[in-house]
């Protein structure tokens, strides 16, 4: 060793022990220097050893100060650490001399890392030289070496290192999704992988001893490193590679738990923890609906391998602070509730003897498992069970109430904790017993406390849970209603600028439902004063003398459109339109013949286009592709009656938001497909708030038996009423399906003038063809299905189930209950009817007297006399220019409903005679 390595020996360790901020890029500029100038290898391995162990020492913010981030020192040490990955792989060893050389560099290299992580601008900075495409194929060499059962050359020695370097990635990448899918880091990924599928995997999970308590070396790399590297990917990639990985290990993930679970009592820290580790790659993978379908079919044997782990009273026992048993059981119980909505497992789960488990867990002293059981409760066990559970016992004060106003109160609030809970409750309050209780115990109080909080997801759980319980709950109604400072949030929230289009949307309708939004008015929408004022108007006494009638009808018509919004407005002003022909756009077409938007179809053809704009698309299906079976079911037919429609068959994961917004801009309607998975996916959540927002028609279809729309997507179909894909055969859904998009797209029809000569025409075929049509008949004369017509026709698609069995003398019945002071319990009534449809839709007050005024039209002045005992040549008709009038009414010019009694000759007679009247 000569003179001038010693100097420069001497000199480092003067250096190190004097490094500072001020004298950093000095200092490393010296250091690199004397490493060219080492010319024995000898020599250089041990000044990197020496510089390494020394550096370790020094503080983060030391090593990763920008002024030296990308030194050429860190690079330097990269390219030596590259050198041995290499002889690693090919010796598969490293000799005495470069082992703890390797050590130490590696240790380093994972501090600097490390250290940056923690700053967006120092993780871009050393991107540039630590992700160097020869340094991770090298690495990715060595984890492969591993997965081959080559690690038992490399010795115990040089595992520790590996792992450190994939730990380090790990935190390099996490949160970052724009860098997570780097190429060079995608084949680390995929080495990792090789390993968690590997045969050797398997053998040394099985080779486990029962009364070992640490991991050793190359345990601890397969069990806990790898899958640690693997769950923390977030990459566009996530889905393919867990489903991949999936349906290969799950039969072998099968038989570790067929022989591991069973000796329960007897496990040791490290068992919980492999055996924790596979049940979190479960965990990620279930956000996905290929792998939850995946793990349903295949997989329901682990369910019942996981409700034992939960029984095991020996977990239980243990006081759970921050320690395996309790990681374990927070891992086990989440697998239930990700996969509680599933048909398969919940099977499983509603067993008594598993109910009672996940009864006992409630009582452990941590909130995660606590909250997450009385989840899993409220979606197995009914009113009784939970009123036995819950109220008795008072725990629902105790465990939620109590704890969340402590919480509220708090100066340092736990957002994580308040939004738990809240998510809780809203699962809970889904029985009755549970949302009386919450009213009873002063909790309605405390969850109005909670709008007052700036985190969006706890404003839109505590929104979504009060708007639930007002609608069913009067009691509920009538507190909320009395507390000022909670009403004027809600209004503060309406005229917010907060981003959360959807905030805004549920404090209105909170608002709208406690007759407290008078901001409606504004945004020419039905104010509770409109309200009152028409509720006036009906309440009215009509005259009884035919003249008086006439007299105050332009008043009356003046009076009622002040009240409705402006597009009934507009329509009740507009002269009565010429007839029109409408032009069917496919192949062979089609001509449709009527008045203003009514229209009778002269073919049997179901397909109407639009033509007032054009779209690439008439239709988007948006659907979880867990219901992929049904919704393709759909859109094979909807293509075969020549619908243009876009759907996503590929699963796309690339681009998917510019794929999705292109495809929403682009159609005329978006039809959703309700299920428990479309309301869990993010993709879908985005797909139907874009088309609520464009104001695309949307038709929701029930497409999973036992779903109850709620959250994000009740809001959003407030209002609508969906078809049912699972309560009738497909064929009968479907027919829905062409009708309700018949009826979009004919109000969306382009008109066409047509010339005089040919008017008359037109007009007899009208005659023709609606002579049936209930505007013809007496309103005592009506069938189910002309009424169910004349819901079509308004359009008062909202109220059309609550009325569909019914006929004309039995709306009459109605109308009387309202005229006769019943009008409070008439609403009443349809409101509770219309909530106890499968996804419990409100009815807007102001629909409710816009059918009112609608159905009074044909609601006789003077009670219904029966044909059967009028003089032989009279009857009772009504006039109405509104109504599609045929050639026997003649022309009327006030806008209101007329009684005449008409000599029984002239029913059938010609124009003249009509006249004449």
């Amino acid at each position: 060793m000569d003179s001038n390595n010693n100097l420069s020996y001497q000199r480092i360790l003067i250096e190190i022990e004097s490094l500072t901020e001020e004298s950093i890029q000095l200092v490393y500029d010296i250091f690199l220097k004397g490493l060219n100038k080492c010319t024995q290898e000898s020599s250089r391995i041990y000044f990197i050893h020496l510089m390494s162990d020394s550096l370790i020492k020094r503080s983060d913010n030391l090593l990763t100060d920008t002024i030296i981030l990308n030194h050429g020192l860190y690079i330097y040490f990269q390219l030596y650490l590259s050198n041995l990955l290499k002889l690693l792989h090919d010796e598969k060893k490293l000799n005495t001399q470069n082992k703890e050389p390797f050590q130490s560099v590696t240790r380093l290299l994972t501090k600097i890392i490390r250290a940056a992580s923690k700053n967006d601008e120092k993780v871009y900075a050393l991107k540039t030289w630590l992700l160097n495409k020869t340094f991770m194929t090298l690495l990715n060499y060595c984890i492969e070496d591993v997965s081959a059962d080559d690690y038992y050359m490399y010795g115990d020695s040089t595992l520790p290192s590996l792992g450190l370097l994939i730990d380090a990635f790990q935190l390099f990448q996490s949160g970052r999704e724009d860098i997570t899918d780097e190429p060079n880091l995608m084949i680390l990924l995929g080495s990792v992988i090789k390993c968690l599928t590997s045969d050797d995997y398997l053998i040394t999970f099985k080779q486990i001893k029962m009364d070992e308590t640490e991991f050793t070396k190359n345990e601890k790399f397969l069990f806990v490193t790898c899958p640690l590297y693997l769950i923390g990917y977030v990459g566009k990639q996530q889905e393919t590679l867990y489903y991949s990985m999936l349906n290969r290990m799950i039969e072998q993930y099968n038989v570790l738990f067929d022989i591991f679970v069973p000796y329960a009592k007897c496990w040791k820290q490290k068992h919980m923890l492999a055996l924790k580790y596979i049940i979190d790659i479960l965990n990620v993978a279930i956000k996905f609906e290929s792998c939850r379908l995946l793990i349903c079919e295949r997989f329901s044997k682990i369910i019942i391998h996981i409700m034992n782990i939960l029984s095991e009273p020996n977990l239980l026992k243990i006081r759970l602070t921050d320690n395996p048993e309790k990681e374990l059981i927070l891992s086990s119980i989440h697998v239930l509730l990700n996969l509680i909505h599933e048909e398969k497992i919940l099977t499983i789960v509603k067993d008594k003897k598993s109910i009672q488990s996940i009864i006992k867990l409630t009582n452990l002293k941590n909130h995660h498992i606590q909250f997450a059981a009385y989840r899993i409760l409220a979606n197995i066990m009914d009113d009784k069970n939970l009123n036995e559970t819950l109220v008795h016992s008072n725990k629902l004060k105790t465990f939620f109430i109590d704890p969340l106003q402590e919480a509220l109160n708090q100066e340092c609030k736990s957002n994580e904790f308040i939004s738990s809970l809240l998510l809780t409750l809203k699962e809970l309050i889904q029985h009755k017993v549970i949302e009386q209780e919450l009213v009873e115990q002063n909790g309605l109080t405390v969850l109005a406390m909670c709008i007052n909080e700036d985190n969006p997801l706890i404003l839109r759980i505590s929104l979504d849970i009060l708007s639930k319980i007002i609608t069913t709950n009067q009691q509920a109604a009538q507190i909320l209603m009395q507390n000022d400072t909670f009403v004027a949030q809600l209004k503060s929230l309406i005229t917010s600028s907060y981003d959360d289009d959807i905030i805004r949307k549920m404090a209105r309708l909170i608002c709208t439902n406690l007759g407290k939004d008078e901001l409606r008015k504004s945004s020419k929408d039905w104010s509770t004063a409109n309200v009152m004022a028409v509720k006036q108007f009906f309440q009215r006494r009509q005259p009884k003398r035919h003249e008086d009638l006439i007299n105050i009808a332009s008043t009356e018509a003046n009076t009622i459109s002040d009240f409705v919004p402006n597009t009934e407005r507009n329509a009740a002003r507009r002269p009565p339109s010429k007839s029109v022909l409408y032009r069917q756009q496919v192949e062979e077409t089609s001509v449709y013949i009527g008045e203003g938007d009514k229209s009778f179809a002269t073919t049997n053809t179901t397909v109407v286009r639009n033509s007032k704009r054009s779209y690439v698309n008439d239709i988007m299906i948006s659907y979880s592709h867990k219901d992929q079976q049904l919704c393709h079911q759909i859109y094979d037919q909807l293509i075969k009656h020549n619908f243009r429609v876009w759907i996503d068959k590929q699963n796309m994961h690339v681009g998917v938001l510019q794929s999705m917004s292109s495809a929403v801009e682009n159609s005329e309607i978006v039809l959703l497909c309700m299920s428990d998975a479309y309301v869990e996916s993010p993709s879908c959540e985005q797909e139907a708030n874009y088309a609520w927002q464009l104001k695309r028609h949307l038709i929701p279809l029930k497409v999973k038996t036992k779903f109850k729309a709620d959250g994000w997507l009740g809001i959003l179909i407030s209002g609508k009423i969906y078809i049912d894909f699972t309560k009738t055969s497909f064929d009968d859904a479907f027919t829905k399906l062409l009708d309700e998009i018949q009826h979009h797209q004919q109000k969306e029809l382009f008109t066409l003038n047509i010339a005089t000569n040919s008017s008359v025409n037109v007009e007899q075929q009208i005659t023709e063809r609606s002579f049936t049509s209930y505007t013809d008949k007496n309103i005592e004369c009506w069938t189910k299905e002309d009424v169910s017509n004349f819901f079509k026709d308004e359009p008062l698609h909202i109220m059309k189930p609550l009325f569909e069995n019914m006929d004309g003398q039995a709306l009459i019945e109605f109308y009387n209950n309202y005229e006769n002071g019943f009008e409070e319990t008439s609403y009443q009534s349809l409101c509770t009817q219309l909530y106890q449809q499968p996804y419990g839709v409100q009815l807007p007050v102001n629909s409710y007297y816009i059918f009112l005024g609608k159905l009074k039209r044909y609601i006789p002045v003077e009670p219904i006399i029966h044909t059967s005992s009028l003089p032989p040549r009279q009857r009772i008709t009504f006039r109405d220019k509104n109504r599609g009038s045929s050639s026997s009414y003649g022309t009327e010019t006030k806008e209101i409903a007329v009684l005449s009694l008409e000599p029984e000759n002239n029913v059938s007679g010609s124009n003249n005679s009509t006249k004449s009247n």
